[in-house]
């Protein structure tokens, strides 16, 4: 019995062996296609769905290298709606031509560049109706022939304003959806480099005059998907996709003009915003992935803006400052 028992073992062993070896051909036996997966850094608090969920059809652009094979600047495309994304080629596969780890990058929105080689797209942030084309993500995986799942962790990498607009004494819901806010003392041409997920601004040139409601220029007016009413406590919450700049000639300023009729006519308003009050921001800036809620009461004599706060997207929350007309 004994003897049966070394020879059923040996047997054993031998299959195990076998087996192995022909797990290991299978491995290095041809390129394996790589799967991609991708989710989106949430945040606590979220006025729109877009910048947290992906879209069926939305593209990313991937670039990696496996072996000699490099690949740039390749489209995904998301097979479904949803904060975990799964994506599958658009037409060129990326494999894994051996065995070794294969670090990738990954961007959205992809853009199809005439040169591969080129990594840099621009945008005008005042053409708010375009949000969606510039909420720039980035995120990097890594993945193998063993495991050739490879999982995005996206990150925002422009900053996300909420501005909370409450109509105060004698402002009613319809004077504030008539009235025309902006923003002023704001950099506003972005680039983003898709190779590294960096932002920058493309010059220094701070227009003045912009308005995100009731811009004659409509494409800069924020979209609908962005803006949220609330008529029973006469406030409405505008999200702007922003990009991240430190404030060192003065403060971002929220200016406004409602027109109060005939007899009173067109009143003007103005307040400084100071982002270095947010708790823990850092200073007086916009940080990339952070998102900034700011309170903004308007009575018939004076503006209120309040305190920022943040979480990631990072909410930042301001408290009450006062500015008269």
């Amino acid at each position: 019995m004994k003897a049966k028992y070394l020879f059923t073992a040996a047997a054993l062993l031998l299959g195990m062996s076998a087996c192995n070896n022909d797990e290991n051909e299978n491995l290095t036996d041809g390129p394996v296609a790589a799967t991609f997966t991708g989710s989106i850094e949430k945040a606590k608090v979220s006025t729109r769905m877009v910048d947290t969920n992906w879209e069926t059809g939305n593209l990313i652009g991937i670039t990696g290298k496996s072996g000699d094979k490099e690949y740039l600047n390749i489209p995904y495309k998301a097979t479904q709606d949803g904060a975990d994304g799964k994506f599958e080629a658009v037409s060129e596969q990326i494999y894994f031509q051996n065995l070794n780890e294969v670090s990738f990058t990954a961007y959205y929105p992809y853009h199809d560049f005439d040169d591969p080689t080129f990594t840099i797209i621009g945008a005008d942030t005042r053409e708010q109706s375009l949000q969606k084309e510039f909420d720039f993500l980035y995120g990097t995986g890594k993945g193998s022939k063993a495991n050739p799942v490879v999982s995005f962790s996206f990150e925002h990498r422009m900053s996300k304003v909420c501005l909370e607009v409450k109509g105060g004494d004698d402002v009613s819901f319809d004077d504030l959806k008539k009235a025309v806010f902006g923003l002023d003392n704001l950099l506003i041409d972005a680039i983003f480099y898709t190779e590294n997920g960096t932002i920058s601004p493309h010059n220094k040139a701070v227009p003045s005059g912009w308005a995100f409601q009731g811009n004659e220029t409509e494409s800069q007016n924020v979209p609908d998907f962005s803006v949220k009413e609330e008529e029973s406590s006469k406030t409405i919450t505008y999200t702007l996709i922003l990009l991240p700049q430190e404030f060192t000639n003065g403060n971002l300023k929220f200016t406004a003009a409602i027109d109060q009729g005939e007899v009173t006519g067109i009143q003007r308003f103005s307040a400084e915003i100071d982002l270095s009050k947010a708790d823990g921001n850092d200073g007086n800036k916009l940080v990339s992935g952070t998102q900034y809620n700011i309170p903004i009461t308007i009575k018939k004599t004076q503006l209120t803006v309040g305190t920022p706060t943040i979480t990631p997207w990072n909410k930042k929350d301001l408290e009450d400052i006062e500015a008269e007309m």
